[in-house]
Order: C-alpha cells, then structure tokens, then sequence
C-alpha cells in the first residue's frame, strides 16, 4: 500500500521559509498541507518586484481580491473577496486570524508590509490552518520567518507625494543554536489625498526549540493616529468637516509543537491568543470609545495513518466589549472540526471537512466541506472545492445606537454555500497559467438599507444574494529577464436590489511586463516594469457632502497605466515608481478619490546576512 507522502504537489507539506532545505525538516508551526493548485498565490518572487506604500498595492496579484482603496496609502482599506461583503472575509497572519469582532473586518494596516513574504487566497473547500473557513474565503499573509545561522538585518526607506514617509528595519538574531529572535518594525507618515495618517507597527517573534517540541511567542503592535474628511460607517455622523480618531491593537500570540508530521507522522498544536482593539474618537461632535478584549484559544491535532492525513480541532473564543456607545456586550463562540484527506491511486486526493460550531447568540450550527483534486501529470492540476460556512452580525451591526447608523439586534446570522472549479497549468518556471469559476450563494444576506428621505443607514437581513465569476492568472518569462503577467477577474450579481450592488469593479484587468539587463560586468541589474489596470463598472454609497442623504451611485470603467524602475545591487536595492503616468481622475470608492498622478522612492539595504 502506498503511504501518504508529504512533499508532493498534492498533499505537499510547505513551510514559511525562505531556505528549502530546512523547509521539511523544521515543520514550523506555519506549516500548512494544501494542494498548490487550489490556492491562489502571489509568491515573495513577485511581490519583491513591486514598490508598495501597502499590501494593498500586492492584492492585484490574487484576481477577484479587492481593497476598497479611499485614496489613501490603503490604511483604511479592507478586502472584499469575490464581490462578498467586508465581514464575510477573514484575514490571516501566517496561521493566526486576526478577529476584530466591533465591525467584522481587519483594514490593511494590520498587515506588516516590511516583513510579508507572500499572499494566498483560499477559496471553498481548501484545507487552511487550524480549519478556519469564511463565507467568501480568507487571505492569508505569510510573513518571513528567521531560522537561525547568521545575524540577519534590513533597513527600509520609501517616500513619495502627499507627505508620504515609511522608515522600517527588520533584525533576526539567534540568541542560542535552539533560540531566535526576530523584530520587524516601522513608522508611517501621509500628510493626505484624502486624510493624514501617522501609524507605527511592531511585530516580535521568538522561537525556542528542543528536540520535537517547538514554542512560540509573537507580539504584534499597531498604533494609528487618523483624519478622515469624509464620513466612515458606522461611525459617520452629518455635518462633519473632519472625522478624527486613533486606534490601537495589541496581539499576542502562545504557540506549542509537539511532534513532526513530515518525520513521525503525528503532530499535536495549540495556541493561545490574546487581542486588546482600542478605537477612540478626538474631533467628533458625537464621540466614540471601544476597547474590545478578546482571548481565543486553537488546538490542532494531525495524524498520517496509510493514505490518510487525520485532523481533529478545535477554537474557543471569548470577545469583552466595553463601549461608550454601544454599551458592554460579551460574546462566546466554540468551534470543532475533523478533517480527512485521504489520497487515492492514480493522484486522486479527497479532503473532507466537518465544522460543528456554536455562537452563544445562535443556533448550533454543522458545515461541512469537500475538496477533490486530480494531478495528470507534474504540470497539470484540477480541482474541486464545495463549502458552507456562516457569518454571524458583529457589536456594530447589532448595537450601534446612533440615529445615523441603526443597528439591529435582531438579526439573523447569514448562511453561504459556495463552489468552486479550477484548472492550474505549469511548464516549469517559464509559464504558468490556471483559471477557475465560482459561485457563492448567501441567505439571510446583512447589508445596509438607505432609509428614505433621511441621513440614517440601518442594518438588516436582505434575503439572498448570489455572486458568480471567473478568475483567471498567468505569466510568461518570455526572456531570461523578462516576463509578461496576466491577472482578470470577472464577477456575476443576479439580484437587482441596489443594496446588494458590488462595491466592487465587475470585472478587472492587471497586467504587467517587465523586462531587464546586466549592467558592469553583472554588479547592477536593472529592471523596468510597465503595469496597466483595467476597472470595470462599480456601486457604492457617496455622500456627496457631509451633510447630504447618502445615495447609491454607479462609477465608470477606468483604464490605468503605472510604471517602476529598479536597481538591483547586490545588497541593496532602489526603486522609483510613478502610478497614473497620465493623470486619470477616477475613484475606486464613490467620493474617495485618487491620486491622479502619485510619484514615490524607495531604498532597501540587506546587510549582516
């Protein structure tokens, strides 16, 4: 009988590393099983090409990922997947979510810029750490992870239009032969577009390992001072000339090892994590002050039996809000899951997933989830995937209390079903392609009503609604050093409603080419990249002035043309970009809008590597 066998492109064991030979020795705790063609990756070798203020600037690698950019550097933006809502995503930093139970969704300043390594969207049916599932899918941003030897450094400096600064270092160090240390961090300026902003991020891992026991701490720190001029739900409020407020958020995280799954076949992990989210108001006429606490804890248990992979898991999370506004609440939700992938002769692989979980303020609650995929050969895969998963109202949706925004404590948690089908193509590295369709059903769908004749929002169930599209990804290196990229996305809403628009471009284009040369005898090399997007037709709230009913209204298509020059040293490395070369005005988010010409720098120096 043939054993399960990590290391293969189905059931493939991959670390968070950037030394492969280590990868299936270490077993980190990042550590994830997933077939390659049923993730949608943007790997460390594409995104090091771009200069990014953000994470926002990498999602157009992911099709059907999308920030809500305001205009910013992107500090204010959440994901939208697949024309989903904000809240029916999740977001993960390497395998721990990141929760923000006040209103549902993580903005993309929870990311580290400086020390993410690479992006992954895991759509129905894929195996995710710890089984975490989300009703339309959960980014995943894996961060680079230091693995002893030698003293490692980087400093990072960008700068650009609108007061733009970023300042960052990144240092590793390995204290012992079985302890490291890492530190990444970083300090932001934007003077505005649309707002100013000055946000510091701190994030810290520690690692200690003994024979097969691995233990881990990290600590993450964001600290957010914002102005705003335009007003942000829930907490908008008509007749402001400037919304003002700073938010702060502390994660720690307990990670054990027990065991080696790629050596022994058997590995046991648990984690413990602690989340504080302060949000305070300065300027507003009617202010607000959350501070939500949250302590959730995940076990993970794996076991390789024949052509099985067994896991058995579980979370319990505890959420302690304290607010001004929306008074004190308490929230519990425990979770379990067992999941088999089992591989079949012929490179056939199943993986099956049950998820029983219970909100203390709904119902129990079963879903499952199945993923089949097919390898023909070492260049092809098909996959499969089929979920159903909820979504249950967050403290704003349910009690927000002001009469702009009406929350509703009656609401009902949304149930989605979703599928998917794909078909990923590989010719070694010099191209690849893979494409897949969706849809995604969701019933008791929360969304936002504009009441009539008046300034108030309110929440509530709006039956269903339905999405369905196409995706699609590929890149030619037609050149030694050149490449060709192609990212496009198209997205299907049946329902005529106007609450239930996409906010979304119903379809998109982001294509590259990059080509570039060896410059005094090899100790230079310089690249150019050239970069044209594509926004189809979008829906979304505007408020035409601070003191307007809020209307729902329609963008147009916009095309977009970007450029970027590179020098790279051997150490070192200096780009320059310039987005919007030809200074289109447009917006992405209705009354937001964007640079219509945005120049910016930026320096990175590796040393002590």
């Amino acid at each position: 009988m043939t054993l399960f066998t990590p290391g293969r492109n189905i059931g493939q064991i991959i670390t968070s590393t950037s030394d492969s030979s280590t990868a299936t020795e270490m077993d980190s705790l990042n550590s994830r099983t997933e077939p390659i063609a049923s993730r949608w990756i943007a790997k460390d070798s594409e995104i090091s090409r771009i200069l990014a203020e953000d994470v926002v600037d990498y999602v157009p690698l992911l099709p059907n990922v999308t920030a809500l950019d305001r205009g910013s550097i992107g500090q204010f933006s959440p994901f939208i997947f697949r024309g989903s809502s904000q809240a029916d995503g999740k977001i993960a930093l390497d395998d721990i979510l990141l929760d923000e139970p006040i209103n549902g969704f993580v903005t993309s300043k929870f990311l580290p810029l400086n020390i993410v390594e690479g992006l992954e969207f895991f759509g129905p049916g894929s195996v995710a750490p710890f089984g975490l599932t989300a009703a339309g899918g959960m980014l995943r941003a894996e961060t680079y992870e230091f693995q002893g030897g030698r003293p490692f450094s980087k400093v990072l400096f960008r700068a650009g239009d609108f007061g733009y600064s970023d300042i960052g270092i990144m240092f590793g160090l390995p204290i012992t032969k079985k302890t490291d240390f890492l530190i990444d961090g970083n300090r932001q300026e934007f003077d505005g577009l649309n707002n100013s902003h000055e946000g510091t991020r701190v994030l810290t891992k520690v690692s200690h390992q003994v024979n097969n026991v691995l233990i881990k701490h990290l600590a993450f720190l964001n600290k957010n001072d914002v102005t705003v001029p335009a007003p942000f739900l829930p907490n908008w409020v008509p007749g402001n000339v400037v919304s003002q407020w700073e938010e702060d958020r502390l994660d720690q995280v307990l990670s054990v090892r027990v065991g080696n799954l790629a050596q022994a076949g058997r590995r046991l992990l648990g984690r413990l994590h602690f989340t504080r989210i302060q949000q305070e108001s300065t300027v507003d006429t009617l202010s607000f002050d959350n501070e939500n606490l949250t302590i959730k804890t995940n076990f993970n248990y794996d076991l390789l039996l024949g052509n099985h992979w067994l896991t058995i898991g579980g979370e319990f999370r505890h959420d302690d809000l304290n607010s001004v506004q929306l008074v004190d609440h308490n929230d519990g939700f425990g979770r379990v899951f067992v999941r088999d992938v089992y591989r079949l002769p012929e490179k056939w692989e199943i993986g099956i997933q049950v998820n029983l979980e219970k909100h203390e303020e709904f119902s129990l609650a079963v879903n499952p989830s199945l993923r089949v995929a097919y390898e023909p050969s070492n260049r092809q895969s098909l996959w499969f995937g089929a979920q159903r998963s909820k979504r249950y109202p967050t403290f704003a949706e349910r009690f927000w209390p002001t009469e702009f925004f009406r929350g509703n404590p009656s609401l009902s948690d949304e149930e989605s079903s979703a599928i998917e089908i794909g078909y990923a193509f590989e010719k070694k590295d010099q191209f690849k392609f893979r494409t897949s369709v969706f849809a995604n059903r969701v019933e008791d769908w929360i969304g936002n009503s504009i009441l009539a004749d008046t300034l108030a929002i309110a929440v509530s169930n709006l039956d269903n609604r339905t999405t369905a599209g196409l995706d699609l990804k590929f890149s030619w290196d037609f050149w030694r050093t050149g490449r060709f990229g192609f990212v496009g996305s198209y997205l299907n809403l049946t329902e005529q409603s106007p609450e239930k628009q996409l906010q979304v471009p119903e379809y998109a284009i982001y294509s590259y080419l990059e080509v570039g040369h060896h410059f005094f005898e090899k100790f230079v090399f310089f690249r150019a990249r050239f970069v044209g997007r594509v926004l189809g037709e979008r829906h979304g709230i505007n408020f035409l002035t601070a003191r307007s009913t809020p209307t729902r209204v329609d963008l147009d298509s916009e095309v977009i043309f970007d450029a970027q020059a590179t020098a790279q040293f051997s150490d070192a490395k200096i780009t320059a970009s310039f987005e919007n070369i030809f200074g289109i005005s447009y917006e992405l988010v209705p009354g937001f809008p964007m640079p219509e010409r945005m120049f910016r720098f930026g320096i990175e120096w590796a040393f002590l590597d």
